[in-house]
């Protein structure tokens, strides 16, 4: 999906000011936002008349994606929060142990 999304945003010069636009048309200016990543996704597929079923996946991230980027812009934050708070702790990699074979 990614590959059609950059390649939608060059074909169409599709910036964040157009973004901004079509999601304040789909969500009702943000009120309803349900629903925004499935016309997104299709809004993608359409333009490269591709089925939209494996794609499915696709529209509840890109909406949460979108609708996090949205409000945080609106609102001057650019952190995005979409998928954990910027605080959060990464753990780190447990070693990985070889398992021994005998012969």
């Amino acid at each position: 999906f990614i590959y059609y999304l950059l390649k939608y945003v060059n074909d169409q010069k599709f910036d964040g000011q157009q973004l901004q636009a079509f999601y304040d048309e789909i969500t009702n200016f943000g009120a309803k936002p349900g629903g925004f990543g499935l016309k997104f996704v299709q809004k993608i597929c359409g333009q490269y008349k591709l089925k939209f079923g494996k794609f499915a996946k696709v529209k509840k991230n890109v909406g949460v994606w979108v609708t996090d980027n949205v409000n945080k812009s609106k609102s001057g934050d650019n952190t995005s929060t979409a998928y954990g708070k910027k605080d959060d702790k990464k753990e780190e990699p447990k070693p990985v142990q070889q398992s021994q074979t005998t012969t």
